[in-house]
This record gives C-alpha cells, structure tokens and sequence, in this order.
C-alpha cells in the first residue's frame, strides 16, 4: 500500500459507524472525513486544473486521535454527516489501498485509511 499526503480543507465529517467484525471476535468503528485540495496555482498565478475531493475512512483508535475539536464535533452529530463552516485547512496522511474489480464492467476501487492529521493554523 502506498502512503500520501494531502493538504486541504476539512470540508465534512460523518457520524461513527460501528461494524462487527467477521470472525465475531469484536467490532470496528468507522467514520469519514471529506478533504478538498485546491486547485494548483502556477508562477504566473493562474490555477491550473480543479479543486479534488477526497474521502478518507478514519477506524477505531485513528478516531480517538484526532484533534479535540473535530473529534467533538463527530461525537455531537446528530444527523448522518455535517459540513464544517469554518473549513479548517488540514494536512493528512494517508494509506491508499486499492484492488481491481472484475466483471462486466471491470473497474479499480481505491480508498484513502487516514494515519495522520494534523490541523494548519
């Protein structure tokens, strides 16, 4: 698996889910952040391309980790997710998994597993 970094806006977060495990054996616990990257910007100030969205799937103890502040705001929830108006700029690190899907329409599913966050002032 591969490890990358994204540096962006906490745009959304959503409630804890909690999954038992397969083999019985306990549960996991799962929420989702949404991260949106600005577009680039050139030397010559023209921005190239478009913002990029991207969720990222946090589990069990990663939650706990989180800044207080976003922490909090995920316990609170009171419907499934919730924008954050004051958009804090955030820098994450993150695994990318990703497998090839067979079928009629064979196609690739990625997923971001967050190991980092880190809140930029």
């Amino acid at each position: 698996m591969a490890k990358v970094q994204l540096k962006g806006f906490l745009e959304s977060v959503t409630k804890i889910e909690t999954f038992s495990n397969k083999n019985g054996n306990g549960e996991t616990k799962v929420c989702r952040l949404r991260i949106s990257v600005p577009a680039y910007v050139n030397g010559f100030g023209e921005t190239v391309g478009e913002s990029s969205d991207f969720e990222v799937r946090v589990m069990n103890a990663r939650i706990e980790s989180l800044p207080e502040g976003i922490k909090n705001t995920i316990k609170n929830l009171t419907t499934v997710d919730a924008n954050i108006a004051e958009r804090p700029k955030v820098s994450v690190e993150a695994y990318l998994n990703g497998r090839f899907v067979s079928g009629e329409k064979p196609f690739y599913a990625m997923e971001l597993s967050l190991n980092k966050l880190d809140l930029i002032s």
